[in-house]
């Protein structure tokens, strides 16, 4: 755990370990979470390469488009 300032200036903890949802041979992905925000991801191939892509954030989920179908993992927090 590491400690950060949230906006009201009161000192806590956070968790900052990141959650995950594996695909495979898959050109789109879909992820539901309960954090309360746009969480930052990462995208990395069943190779181990971390790629960009476009992703989509609405309420509650988001949704990566990738060029062709891959395999991997998406990391979220």
């Amino acid at each position: 755990m590491a400690g950060y300032v949230n906006g009201g200036g009161v000192a806590g903890t956070a968790d900052l370990t990141p959650q995950t949802q594996d695909f495979n041979n898959v050109n789109s992905i879909t992820v539901s979470h309960t954090l309360g925000y746009y969480p930052s991801v990462w995208i990395v191939l069943s190779t181990g390469v971390c790629i960009d892509a476009a992703i989509s954030f609405s309420s509650g989920s988001f949704t990566i488009s990738l060029s062709e179908n891959l395999s991997g993992t998406v990391y979220y927090r």
